[in-house]
């Protein structure tokens, strides 16, 4: 029996090494001169594998449930065994999040790598899959070549490869449903008057995300400004709910809550009583607080210099942006700045115990290629290898 894996990223590797293991004769079909190649920039270089914390509530899109099931049974803990199987020793860090332990993505590729020769998988590096059709023995790729049964593990359009839309493709010439793809994780568009002066700044901060003054989701993390969008954790995790927003709320902001452990009313009576204390001008005493290119900037939000001293009713505004400082929303960043895809072939078309397609009998898919993305910390790729097994075992059977 042969089985064809499209895509040796994270979840094709994955499913190639579990179906060859199973005994099937693996073919693995990837675009790029070598596999593994956006594994190199995940995580800044050091490959966040996995998280050790509870999945629930990290994972969206139609097969978010289903893919919590999956991920019970294939927990981090089962994970962490598989990749030391491998021979790769892993290391946990804050928040769960896992890195190999050498702290380097090569470490990874190059396991992998060596693990898929050892197996045997026949791997076809600058390949193509321009084509692909369903026959009552199998399938036929590029005219060409014959599969029994195909794994499509293609990935997102996110990052390296994007507007690569290759798998999607296949799905739709298959007669596979699609989901809308939209980028996720990735930096939220504003009116970059509203920060200009704060390029490169960072902070850690409550956000929100408000739609019509209602809050539709919250995070407590990192914020980085960029010219003319706010990135970082907390708002790459809120933005795969911009896109949805757009065309429903007349108004969509940002919420910055940079002092949280204090409420308004103290920390402006804090402000009056050291500006009375110190006798300092606003811009100084904020910088006590805060980084110092916001403690520039909020004196021009409430329209005031910062190189005088201010009045009572002006330092309760300056409390109240400390812990509310609203930034109109313009949209999301573009797949090229996104870390993943939201949506995909529509997960109700698979069975959610072995992943192979409901309407077309020998075809699987798994990772990002499904309507399935996750949070940051290694959510993403948690899934990627999870699924991908599962779709390798039984692709194999």
């Amino acid at each position: 029996m042969t089985l064809a894996v499209i895509g040796a990223g994270a979840a094709g590797i994955t499913a190639a090494l579990s179906a060859a293991k199973s005994g099937a004769r693996v073919i693995l079909l990837e675009q790029h001169p070598r596999v593994g190649k956006k594994l190199l920039a995940t995580g800044n270089g050091r490959c966040n594998l996995l998280n050790t914390s509870d999945p629930t509530g990290h994972y969206y899109g139609g097969g978010a449930e289903a893919a919590l099931v999956l991920l019970r049974r294939y927990s981090a803990k089962r994970l962490l065994e598989y990749w030391e199987s491998l021979g790769l020793i892993c290391r946990e860090e804050n928040e769960g999040r896992v890195y190999p332990a050498s702290g380097v993505a090569n470490a990874v590729v190059d396991v992998l790598r060596q693990r898929l020769t050892e197996a045997g998988v026949d791997v076809r590096n600058g390949y193509t899959v321009a084509d692909i059709r369903k026959d009552a023995d199998g399938f036929i790729i590029n005219q060409t070549l014959r599969a029994d049964r195909v794994i499509i593990t293609t990935g997102g359009k996110a990052g390296i490869g994007a507007g690569d839309a290759t798998g999607y493709h296949l799905f739709k010439s298959l007669g596979v449903p699609m989901k809308p793809l939209l980028p996720s994780l990735a930096p939220i568009k504003v009116d970059p008057s509203s920060i200009r002066g704060m390029k490169g700044v960072r902070a850690r901060a409550n956000l929100s995300l408000l739609a019509d003054e209602r809050v539709v989701s919250s995070e407590e993390g990192e914020i980085l400004f960029r010219e003319d969008a706010v990135s970082g954790v907390a708002a790459m995790q809120l933005s795969r709910f911009v896109d949805s927003l757009t065309s429903r709320a007349a108004r969509l902001e940002l919420k910055i809550d940079l002092l949280p452990e204090r409420s308004q009313r103290d920390w402006s009576d804090w402000l009056i009583s050291h500006s009375h204390d110190t006798n300092a001008s606003v811009e100084d005493l904020l910088r006590g607080l805060v980084h110092p290119s916001i403690a520039a900037r909020l004196p021009r939000v409430a329209r005031m210099d910062g190189n005088v001293r201010a009045d009572k009713a002006t330092w309760n505004t300056i409390a109240r942006l400390l812990r509310d400082w609203r930034l109109p929303v313009a949209s999301v960043k573009g797949f090229r700045d996104a870390q993943a895809t939201a949506g995909g072939a529509a997960f109700s078309s698979f069975d959610s115990e072995t992943l192979e397609c409901r309407i077309i009998p020998g075809l699987f898919a798994a990772g990002e290629a499904l309507d399935v993305d996750g949070a940051c910390g290694g959510f993403n790729l948690m899934w990627a290898w999870a699924s991908g097994i599962v779709a390798g075992e039984a692709g194999s059977r």
